[in-house]
């Protein structure tokens, strides 16, 4: 009856070695599943983060194509300031090639002018159809007889300064 004794001995000692083994292994298991729960919510909270930057990115995104919308109009509205001041300066061109004489300014004139520079170029437009339209005016009432028939350059340029502002 010793081997059967020695038998339930054994049988008993590898019984409880893998119970132990057992304990050993749920005690990592309990281990595991608490860093696979951290690795969810660590999941879970990045996610949301990503999300979070998905939508700046299309707030960007958006705010992105209006600048570039302004930027458009700005650029086209500018292009069309460019021709209406070239189609001005053309009209000013041709008024003034048309062989009429330009009569000299005193200070006083030549310190409207100096106003006129500082004014908005909307406004310097208008003031310029007007100067050459009462200046023109002027000069059917008062024909000088000026035999070079020369352009006063001292006032185009300052004229041509006025639209360059």
């Amino acid at each position: 009856m010793s081997s059967a004794t020695e038998t339930i001995n054994k049988l008993s000692e590898a019984l409880n070695t893998l119970i132990t083994a057992y304990e050993e292994l749920q005690g990592e298991n309990n281990k595991l599943e608490v860093v696979i729960t951290q690795l969810k919510a660590e999941k879970a909270n990045v996610q949301e983060e990503k999300n979070k930057l998905e939508e700046e990115k299309a707030k960007v995104e958006q705010e992105k194509n209006s600048l570039q919308d302004n930027l458009t109009t700005l650029s086209d509205n500018s292009e069309e300031q460019n021709n209406s001041m070239y189609n001005m300066l053309d009209k000013i061109e041709l008024l003034l090639s048309n062989e009429v004489a330009v009569p000299t300014y005193d200070e006083k004139s030549h310190a409207s002018n100096e106003i006129i520079e500082q004014e908005p170029i909307l406004e310097s437009q208008t003031n310029v159809e007007e100067e050459v339209t009462s200046l023109l005016t002027e000069d059917k009432k008062e024909p000088e007889n000026n035999s070079d028939n020369k352009i006063d350059l001292n006032r185009m340029a300052s004229l041509l300064n006025g639209f360059n502002k």
